[in-house]
């Protein structure tokens, strides 16, 4: 999975695939970040689940975008059919109706 930030984020954001904690990216990355993470083999399955999390984080609170994501899969690059390739999601705690998580589903060959 490939992951970028284009500019710090005000939170930590939490990696899980189908449920399970993948990774922690730190708050407060400076400048272009693109983060390849493998998933084990274990993981994946015929549809499988990405959740990005904004960390719940009492003294910080404030809003990030995620995306694009995609899995690469035997050289294959899979995405999210229901999102365009391109678009990003708004994330984050601070002011009513802002989502902490986004899921991502991917049909695997």
């Amino acid at each position: 999975m490939t992951f970028m930030a284009v500019r710090p984020a005000p939170l930590a954001q939490e990696l899980f695939v189908n449920g399970h904690p993948l990774v922690t990216i730190p708050a407060a990355r400076e400048g272009r970040y693109i983060g390849r993470f493998p998933i084990p083999a274990d993981e994946i399955a015929k549809l499988t689940r990405i959740t990005v999390r904004a960390a719940a984080d009492e003294k910080h609170r404030g809003k990030f975008n995620v995306g694009p994501i995609w899995l690469e899969y035997h050289g294959q690059k899979i995405y999210d059919l229901r999102f365009a390739v391109f678009e990003r999601q708004s994330l984050g705690y601070g002011t009513p109706g802002d989502k902490p998580e986004c899921n991502w589903y991917f049909a695997m060959p």
